[in-house]
């Protein structure tokens, strides 16, 4: 199967549409992993942007943003990383495009549903942010385009294996959880028509292309990058929080990720753009949760009944039809099962899962249209898809827009103020709005007890304090002075702080003074950190006093 020259057109005029929407619609409130990749690529440092576990995905940025700065003679870093994710999102929806039209030959359908795509509130999100989170989705779905090609044709081509086989690898070194993709391409050969001893061929063939171009890069990576290749078993992940905030089997993450799932759809409008749900509906009225419930209801219909329409309708379907929706169902139960049990409640990890379920309303929608002419199916559908480009727009993307309203930006500039370029500001969790944009050298509790755990240390808490107080001893050298972040958390905050060891009680080992508010954030100055008895270890951290400034602000 192919894709006509008329079709290719409208794929770029789709895709430059989408683009520009994307860019005008830049993001004002930064997510914490949008400053996170931000920091990693602004050192340069392969060793800092190369973790193991995505070894392309920041250079990909970083290759973006040099080429950026040389062509505008600027030094930018968060504009061109979050055009660079506007373009990646652009291109996935252009590929939803190709993989409907190459399916349905209906260019309408296609269209309408890679605008459905486009317009959703996840693809939407990441495109305007800085994560680097579009660049591995529109990689994943270039796979997929490839392998809905196999799944629906009669003889897939040597040269098409191996060009999966290389792109699957590149998908692989930029996150690793792509791994997946080996699966879905092997389910599309073995789908295909062809005959068995040819399937087994291909799959062979794509299995050692994969393989051979992953290693090769990874050989590379360890002896140029790391400086050694690893014989041991060390953890692949080098992410911090891995079997305590990541990586966990709970009931908790069944209704947390069908929630994430939904909201990747359709997001609640009259939710607060930098306001965890939790903490909405503790203080929303009764009538307003309600709303909120009834809302979820109608979004969680609306992503049920195409797919029960494929169930029902299953019989009527053609071979080709039923090859790509089983590969598609396969697709999204691979990576809703990684995002259920990896972090349930992060959309990011929803994104595949989403194009997956646009991709079989696309399908169903195809088939209602051929076979139920006398029906305005495609005009429902028009409604739906209009419904949620305005939901989202005003939901999501429209509050985003400034920056005079993005909270954690106004408090960064609030403690850049109120603090010198000496003092130390100690948060207690990974704040990385107050990291990146204060312009103060800052240490995150959170952070540091992970840091800890993951390297093992016999009692993560004595060696967070002791990092602190070691901290504070520069920081009294310097003449600088240290402030705390007094941060509000609800009930389950707390309950996921307590898990990684941290406790509101740890704080009784600092003594403070008020220092200033901003934004309804407190602050204290920190004079000193009493002594601490490590019970692993012990060992008493010794107490240290700072001398106070009596600077007023």
């Amino acid at each position: 199967m192919s894709i006509s020259k008329l079709q290719i057109k409208s794929g770029l005029v789709l895709g430059s549409c989408f683009f520009i929407l994307y860019v005008f619609t830049l993001s004002q409130h930064f997510t914490g992993d949008s400053l996170m990749f931000a920091s990693e690529i602004n050192t340069g440092q392969l060793s800092i942007m190369m973790p193991r576990h995505r070894v392309l995905a920041d250079t990909l940025g970083y290759s973006f943003v040099s080429l950026w700065n040389l062509l505008a003679g600027s030094n930018a870093l968060l504009q061109p990383l979050q055009v660079f994710n506007a373009l990646c999102g652009a291109i996935a929806v252009v590929f939803v495009f190709y993989i409907l039209t190459m399916l349905t030959a209906s260019r309408k359908v296609a269209l309408l549903t890679a605008v459905g795509f486009g317009a959703s509130n996840g693809i939407w999100l990441f495109s305007i942010e800085a994560e680097m989170v579009t660049p591995a989705l529109a990689e994943m779905i270039a796979v997929l385009m490839l392998a809905a090609g196999f799944a629906a044709t009669r003889l897939v081509r040597r040269r098409h294996i191996v060009v999966a086989g290389l792109l699957t690898g590149f998908a692989i070194l930029t996150y690793a959880q792509n791994l997946l993709l080996v699966f879905i391409v092997i389910l599309a050969i073995m789908l295909s028509s062809n005959r068995f001893a040819r399937k087994l061929s291909d799959g062979l063939l794509f299995v050692i292309t994969v393989t051979v171009a992953t290693a090769a890069a990874y050989f590379v990576y360890f002896f140029y990058v790391v400086g050694h290749i690893p014989l041991s078993g060390a953890s692949f992940y080098q992410g911090q929080g891995s079997g305590l905030l990541y990586g966990t089997l709970s009931v908790k993450n069944i209704p947390y990720g069908v929630y994430a799932f939904l909201k990747t759809v359709m997001n609640y409008p009259l939710l607060p753009c930098d306001e965890f749900t939790r903490t909405f509906l503790s203080s929303a009225s009764w009538p307003s949760r309600l709303g909120f419930m009834a809302f979820e209801l109608i979004v969680l219909a609306l992503v049920v009944a195409p797919l029960w329409e494929i169930v029902r309708s299953w019989r009527d379907y053609s071979r080709s039809y039923r090859a790509n929706i089983l590969l598609f169902t396969v697709w999204s139960a691979l990576f809703a099962a990684f995002a259920f049990y990896w972090v349930p409640k992060d959309m990011q990890f929803w994104l595949p899962v989403t194009a997956g379920w646009w991709l079989l309303a696309g399908i169903g929608l195809a088939h209602k249209i051929t076979h139920q002419p006398q029906r305005s199916w495609y005009g429902a559908a028009i409604l739906i898809v209009g419904l949620v480009i305005a939901v989202n727009f005003a939901g999501s993307v429209l509050p985003r827009q400034s920056l005079e309203s993005n909270r954690e930006y106004m408090i960064a500039v609030s403690i850049k103020d109120h603090t010198q370029p000496q003092d130390l500001v100690v948060t207690i969790s990974d704040n990385r709005n107050i990291q990146f944009f204060s312009e103060r050298k800052t240490i995150s509790l959170l952070e540091t007890i992970l840091c800890g755990q993951a390297s093992r240390t016999d009692n993560a808490k004595a060696w967070m304090i002791q990092q602190l107080a070691n901290e504070m001893a520069v920081v009294q050298k310097n003449e600088g002075r240290v402030f705390l972040y007094i941060e509000k958390f609800d009930a389950e905050a707390l309950a996921t702080y307590a898990k990684v060891g941290l406790i509101p009680s740890d704080l009784q080992y600092l003594e403070t003074i008020p220092a200033w508010s901003a934004y309804d954030a407190e602050f204290v100055e920190i004079l000193g950190l009493r002594q601490y008895l490590s019970d692993a270890s012990n060992q008493y951290i010794q107490p240290i006093s700072l001398s106070t400034s009596t600077a007023e602000f």
